[in-house]
């Protein structure tokens, strides 16, 4: 079957008449518009109709002739009865309608008789063709308005053009018969013909035979009726196309729906495997394969590591571990209920302690596990309910069931977990307890790879699987290789000097050989190298090189020492890294360590170069790619807190409450700055003194703890037993079914000019309340603590609990259900 035209209904008309036309009268048509073709067949009809003498005189005798028509029939009978005395009256009356009505005589014989169909048909002839043209000036704006709603449906656009087509037959045969009533031979013959005797008769029958006739017969037989089933067709065709656009719609709005759902079970998804760790060990894992040449301080068996995943991953047919194979659609459009093979990693990172955390090292693992998995409904509900667990034991137990159910998905699975060692001893204990029963499980194969360094603890647990121990005899060629690129490299750059050439192989030789394995050794002594500024210099050093990280921790503490300007700005940093909820950015660190709990507004002149703050570290702080500060390797805050081997370096040391404490301080002063105040509202008197009948948060107490189940939630809240009891820690696996969400308003941040001026603003907002959940009454900085948590009003949210004053319920009904929720001894007391 051939293809339906979409062309434009006129077009296809148009060109279709223009094919039997000859090319002069073709190029008259190039150009004609539907428009034009209407107008002048309008425009031919008004001039006949003002400049024809007998259609003056009918259109003045119509009120008499339509009254003869009635009653024509009667008269006739009384002019026969009475024949002497009518018979000239109607005779005469008889001749005028000849001379002005003869033009539609029938074809035959003239009668008296015939006359009234005579003028009737004259009358019929200009009405049909007005009639006509009203027809079409109906129909023509319909044609138009289908062609707009259904452009795309060939069938109904081929109607139209057929509509088109008869209307452009009947306008070019109408100026055909008024050009040829004023054609002046006509005019000369119908004159010749009125001389004689029964001349109007004669011309009358010639006007009607030659014209009119022909015209009427093919009106009537060929352009109304084939107009007519045309515009009948083209209304059947607009139902059809009606129809067929309904159904589309509802094809459309199906698939909208589908893609709406589909769209909502993929944002649905995320959040639930993004709810299940916020650690984003994709970028963990790329930073460390960032490392592996020519080498970073600290990260031997990170690297090494990486190195294991990505070449794994290689194996087994995936280009890289970090890019998914399938998207979220993909995965669910496909219902991929199974996997062969897994490869799952997680970095536990000591200068991130929210990665140290159990909940994320298993929700992180699971999240990679049912990231290319079509999860069932059961397990989604699963995950809903684990992380809306109170109890952080409840939620570690669902977590590690959960895992065990995801683990089923896979064939196979390797599972890499790197730094161990940097968690807490019941964390480290929890994953190896998990660990050790994912070995036992039958299905699937399953390969873990663990790193950490040699602790009695993590030895102990994993002493009955295969172990490999990296020492000095097995890695010296690497630490050569990374000595002599390393050297290479600062020489090039300029930063290591040197006039003898020999030196050069002096310096690799001793470095190399004291080196005992360790690249963090290496990459400070050679950092010591590059600040000296002679070769004798330069050979001072390599006879008196520090035995040990901790001895060269000691020798960089020390040089910190001998410049008291650096002393206290080093020591707050030391102390702002170390208890640092997530890692800071070097342009919050440079406002952390700029304000103390003194300060009352902020000062940008008191905030220092954030190149410095690197530098009076003494390479014990290094800034990563993405702009953060960490210590050089986790073993450097180990030092810090530990016992100092010299008192003169023993100011340096802290304790990692103290510093919590600090940095709690500062963010409580940061946020009561007096850049951040609201303006001050003026209260009607009598809203004042509601607020003023507000009762104190002891007082509400009362009115909340009848609520349902509210006192086993209490009682099941690690801190509330760690508030009464500090020495005993008691928990209850029990679960708080409140809904919290009552409770919580919607958080306003501060406006993102705010936040790029005010570096620290975001971290003191987070985590103010994280740094003072330990704070007592006791406190310097206890006042400050009360503001903040109940009346302190600023021009963005810093409650997590909302605003007490927009709450529905009673004032700091809010604050301690995110208190029990949360486990915040500090606001307890509070309360």
């Amino acid at each position: 079957m051939g293809s339906i035209s979409t062309q434009d209904p006129w077009l296809q008309a148009r060109n279709l008449y223009m094919k039997d036309l000859n090319e002069e009268e073709q190029k008259v048509f190039e150009t004609a518009s539907l428009e034009n073709l209407l107008d002048s067949t309008n425009v031919a009809r008004k001039s006949h109709e003002e400049q024809s003498r007998m259609r003056n005189i009918s259109r003045k005798l119509e009120p008499f002739v339509n009254a003869i028509c009635q009653f024509g029939e009667a008269l006739d009978v009384f002019s026969n009865t009475y024949a002497i005395a009518m018979a000239p009256l109607w005779g005469s009356v008889r001749v005028l309608l000849h001379v002005n009505q003869a033009h539609l005589s029938p074809n035959r014989h003239f009668t008296n008789e015939r006359w009234y169909q005579i003028a009737k048909g004259f009358q019929k002839y200009f009405k049909n063709i007005t009639d006509m043209l009203t027809r079409i000036d109906d129909n023509l704006p319909r044609c138009r308005i289908y062609y707009a709603l259904f452009p795309a449906h060939g069938r109904l656009l081929q109607a139209i053009s057929v509509v088109y087509l008869d209307i452009i037959h009947f306008c070019i045969d109408a100026k055909a018969i008024f050009r040829e009533l004023r054609d002046p031979k006509i005019s000369e013959i119908c004159t010749a013909l009125l001389r004689f005797r029964r001349g109007a008769n004669v011309v009358s029958g010639f006007l009607y035979k030659r014209i009119w006739k022909t015209f009427d017969v093919k009106f009537q037989e060929n352009i109304l009726g084939k107009f007519r089933k045309s515009i009948e067709n083209m209304e059947k065709e607009v139902k059809l196309s009606h129809m067929i656009e309904t159904s589309q719609d509802r094809e459309v709005l199906r698939r909208e729906k589908d893609e709406a759902e589909r769209q909502r079970m993929i944002n649905y998804r995320h959040l639930l495997l993004k709810n299940l760790s916020s650690q984003t060990y994709i970028d963990k894992h790329i930073k460390e394969r960032r490392k592996r040449f020519p080498g970073t301080a600290g990260s031997g068996k990170t690297v090494l590591v990486s190195s294991l995943i990505d070449k794994l991953s290689k194996e087994f047919g995936r280009e890289d571990v970090t890019v998914s194979k399938l998207t979220t659609q993909d995965v669910i459009m496909k219902d991929i209920t199974s996997q062969e093979i897994g490869t799952i990693y997680y970095y536990c990172d000591f200068s991130d302690l929210r990665s140290l955390e159990l909940r994320n090292i298993l929700g992180a693992i699971i999240r990679q596990l049912l990231e290319e998995i079509n999860m069932s409904s059961d397990l989604e509900q699963q995950i809903t309910k684990a992380c809306g667990q109170i109890s952080e034991a409840v939620m570690n137990e669902s977590l590690s069931a959960i895992l065990f159910q995801a683990v089923n998905y896979f064939s196979r699975v390797f599972l890499f977990i790197d730094g161990l060692d940097e968690c807490r001893f019941d964390v480290q204990s929890a994953i190896l307890s998990k660990l050790h029963e994912l070995c036992q499980s039958p299905q699937p194969k399953l390969k873990i790879f663990v790193s950490s360094r040699d602790e009695h603890t993590i030895s102990k647990s994993l002493d009955k699987f295969p172990r490999l121990r990296v020492g000095e005899e097995h890695n010296s060629s690497d630490i050569s290789y990374f000595v002599k690129e390393t050297v290479k490299n600062k020489m090039k750059s300029e930063s290591l000097r040197i006039r003898d050439i020999s030196l050069r192989s002096e310096i690799i030789t001793t470095i190399t050989s004291q080196a005992h394995g360790m690249f963090l050794w290496v990459h400070f002594q050679i950092t010591d190298l590059c600040e000296t500024d002679s070769d004798h210099g330069i050979r001072q050093v390599l006879r008196d090189l520090p035995k040990g990280m901790a001895e060269t921790y000691a020798r960089a503490v020390k040089k910190i020492a001998r410049n008291p300007l650096k002393i206290t700005r080093a020591q707050k940093i030391f102390k702002w890294i170390a208890c640092a909820k997530r890692p800071l950015l070097i342009t919050e660190l440079a406002e952390a360590v700029a304000f103390d709990r003194t300060d009352k507004f902020w000062d940008s002149t008191k905030i220092p170069h954030t190149p410095r703050l690197i530098q009076d570290c003494g390479n014990l702080v290094v800034l990563d790619d993405d702009a953060t500060a960490r210590f050089a390797h986790h073993t450097v805050q180990q030092f810090l807190i530990g016992s100092l081997p010299e008192s003169s370096i023993s100011d340096f040391r802290f304790h990692p409450g103290e510093a919590n404490i600090e940095a709690g301080q500062v963010c409580m002063t940061y946020l009561l700055f007096s850049d951040f105040e609201s303006q001050i509202t003026i209260l009607e008197p009598d809203i004042a003194k509601g607020i003023s009948q507000f009762p104190s948060p002891k007082a509400v107490i009362a009115s909340v703890i009848s609520y349902p189940k509210l006192w086993s939630a209490i009682f099941s809240s690690h801190s509330f037993w760690r508030y009464l009891f500090p020495r005993k820690v008691q928990q209850r696996s029990l679960t708080l079914e409140l809904d919290l969400a009552q409770f919580l308003v919607l958080k306003k941040p501060p406006s993102p000019d705010m936040s790029k001026r005010y570096q620290l603003l975001s971290y003191a907002i987070e985590n103010w309340l994280s740094h003072t959940s330990d704070i007592t009454e006791n406190d310097k900085c206890w006042k400050k603590f009360r503001s903040l948590a109940t009346d302190r009003p600023t021009s963005f949210d810093i409650r997590p609990w909302g605003n007490p004053s927009k709450s529905n319920n009673l004032p700091y009904t809010s604050l301690f259900y995110w208190t029990i929720h949360n486990g915040h001894t500090g606001l307890l007391r509070l309360l």
